[in-house]
């Protein structure tokens, strides 16, 4: 016991062992070992009132383990977390063996890697070592031995990294540790114990002697043979460097070449991909617009679908006309137009019925426009902040009572008392007004109570219903009765009748610009839209619709070719059609196809912008093939550039207005 008492006394005076541990400590041992490999993984120390939690947490910290994949096992046993570590058995030496096993099976362990986490983690477990000190009674003593470091780790304050070798250097320092006082008697804090001395020394040897040294050859050492000696022409062919800048230029050109291709292969396949993309665009649109033509047909809504179906029922006409002159003679001829002039009435009696409802439908629409506008409530936004103001005025709440009114009378689900009743109030109502509308109106009102009063069906006062409608409408309109409801209208259409007013030479009345029918080839405004449409019997209704997509596919091409000044966004449609069927007579200029839903209005000349005088009519097909000549006498004979010409010089006669729209649109 003396020997192991010295023994310990020397470690302490030594400093190698900073803290002994038998059993009887306060200290316990603990060795972790893995449950598959039964290899031992690593050693601490903890208190005895140390929780088995804690120990997860720290092994959860160090070599981050998830907490609840961490099992501890005393044998076969599992530890609990609210366990303490000193309510187990140990060995003799303080020493308690724990089995470490993880709940996930892709989670491993094993010791180089805990090594590794020693190696590059600094080290705040304390090393546990069991020492065997031998003795002369006893023979081998062993003592646990737990070993603290204290050492001190640099900070980590960046630093930088060589490129080339991969090298950290870190802008870090670290100071040592206050010095470990011996106890020896020697007092250090004096002036003498930190003064160094000075000595005077001869190191170099003295000129009038000579040292005799061996030479040790090193590694970088270059040794040089002597050669014979080299010609500034030899050494010119042994180099041969226009060789070498020729190689070097052969490289790079083919280099370059390559890359010249491949960028020129990437621009082919991305034009090809694109072209292949517009021509499937242009496909679904000839489709749909091949669509909308045949609903519009079906369906017609507007004046220009009822001229695609009288314009159909002409070709009709006439290809039957030529079919029956051809095929019968005589009577069977008389007999055969009999049965066409019969198909034909059908026909047109049928589109004059829809066209009416239609007609009916848009005149309904513009009543109740008309109430909507006379008792919608005055908005303008105020000079402060901008803020939206809303006045409803007597003359609003009005016109939203004659709206109601209008449509109590053309409601279908009320009974003949109730239609009676109504009318008495609006007989009532318009008692004090004395116009020949208000007297009309009573007149009216008094046959259709009498009708229903007798019972008689809908068909026989359906008529003078809707006489009552009309009248009532025409009364609300007349400034002088309806008590000014529309005179915030008629100041609006004042003022929107400031500008320049035309006198309609048919009708003789003042309209505005936006009431007449312009085109390119006019000088001045004629007649009116209304006009038109009454003397519109007399010519043969034209179908607008493939040159409206015409003048639309030029318009389209000059916009994505940068045209802004082009007269081909002033031209209309009928200017369009007056080209196409005056000029070209419908066909194109070299196959004479006469489908006009596949012809183009190209240019003739490509480098000049698109005019009347600058296009002719071509195919789809024949349009792209023309827009790749460069010159055109390369292309075309004499003849035919002779015949263009001629007709081109005709176009520009006859659109001699735009020719003064075009400079001054070149100029601005």
């Amino acid at each position: 016991m003396s020997q192991e008492t010295s023994d310990k006394e020397e470690f302490q005076n030594n400093k190698d062992v900073i803290e002994v541990e038998t059993k009887s400590g306060r200290q316990i041992i603990v060795k972790y070992y893995l449950e598959s490999t039964k290899k031992l993984l690593f050693t601490n120390s903890y208190p005895s009132n140390y929780l088995v939690a804690s120990i997860k947490k720290n092994i959860e910290r160090f070599f981050n383990i998830p907490f609840v994949n961490i099992i501890l096992k005393l044998g076969d046993a599992v530890l609990n977390n609210e366990d303490k570590i000193g309510d187990f058995q140990t060995d003799n030496f303080g020493v308690l063996e724990i089995t470490l096993v993880f709940s996930n099976v892709h989670l491993k362990l094993e010791p180089e890697d805990v090594a590794q986490i020693y190696q590059h983690v600094p080290p705040v477990l304390p090393d546990v070592l069991t020492v065997q000190v031998p003795t002369e009674d006893r023979g081998v003593y062993n003592v646990v031995v737990e070993v603290e470091n204290k050492c001190i780790y640099k900070p980590n304050l960046g630093g930088y990294e060589n490129t080339s070798t991969g090298i950290e250097y870190h802008n870090a320092y670290s100071q040592t540790g206050p010095y470990l006082l011996k106890k020896n008697g020697l007092v250090l804090a004096h002036r003498d114990s930190q003064t160094p001395s000075t000595k005077n020394k001869t190191i170099n040897l003295a000129m009038s002697k000579a040292t005799q040294v061996t030479h040790i050859p090193q590694g970088g050492d270059k040794i040089l043979i002597p050669r014979p000696y080299e010609t500034a022409e030899e050494r010119a062919v042994r180099l041969d460097i226009p060789g070498k800048v020729r190689f070097i230029q052969k490289c790079y050109r083919a280099w370059k070449l390559k890359k010249k291709v491949k960028e020129l292969s990437l621009e082919y396949k991305k034009r090809m991909s694109k072209q292949t993309q517009d021509d499937l665009q242009e496909q679904i649109r000839e489709e749909l617009r091949f669509k909308k033509d045949l609903t519009n047909k079906a369906f017609p809504m507007d004046a220009e679908d009822f001229d695609m179906l009288y314009s159909m029922i002409e070709r009709w006409k006439r290809a039957e006309i030529k079919r029956i002159s051809q095929e019968y003679c005589g009577p069977a001829k008389i007999v055969e137009f009999q049965v066409l002039l019969d198909k034909e009435i059908e026909l047109l009696h049928s589109i004059d019925k829809v066209r009416q409802t239609i007609s009916d439908d848009i005149e309904t629409r513009k009543e109740v426009r008309f109430f909507k506008s006379i008792g919608m409530p005055i908005r303008w936004n105020s000079e402060y902040k901008n803020l939206p103001i809303e006045m409803d005025t007597l003359e609003t709440q009005k016109g939203r009572d004659y709206f109601q009114m209008y449509k109590s009378i053309g409601d279908k689900n009320l009974s003949v008392d109730e239609k009676v009743d109504l009318y008495t109030k609006i007989k009532k109502y318009f008692e004090n007004h004395k116009c020949p509308t208000v007297v009309e109106l009573n007149k009216l009102i008094d046959r259709m109570c009498t009708l229903l009063a007798r019972g008689m069906s809908k068909s026989h006062y359906l008529t003078v219903e809707h006489m009552i409608e009309k009248l009532m409408f025409h009364h609300f309109q007349l400034p002088e009765c309806n008590e000014g409801v529309t005179s915030r209208l008629n100041k609006l259409k004042e003022k929107s009748m400031e500008n320049k007013l035309v006198c309609c030479r048919s009708c003789q009345k003042l309209k505005s610009m936006d009431s007449f029918l312009i085109n390119a080839r006019m000088s001045k405004t004629n007649i009116c839209n209304a006009c038109q449409c009454l003397n519109k019997s007399e010519d043969p209704c034209i179908d607008f619709t493939p040159y409206k997509y015409i003048l639309k596919q030029v318009k389209k091409y000059e916009a994505e070719h940068h045209s802004n000044t082009s007269v081909a966004f002033i031209v209309t449609v009928s200017d369009v059609f007056y080209i196409m069927d005056k000029f070209w007579h419908g066909k194109s200029a070299l196959s004479e196809c006469n489908d006009i839903s596949k012809l183009r209005l190209v240019r003739w000349n490509v480098n000049e912008q698109w005019s009347p005088w600058n296009c002719l009519p071509l195919t789809v097909d024949e349009g792209k093939a023309h827009l790749r000549i460069k010159i055109l006498r390369d292309v075309y004979d004499e003849h035919f550039m002779s015949e263009v010409f001629n007709k081109l010089a005709l176009a520009k006669i006859q659109f001699k207005q735009l020719i003064f729209v075009e400079n001054c649109l070149e100029k601005n």
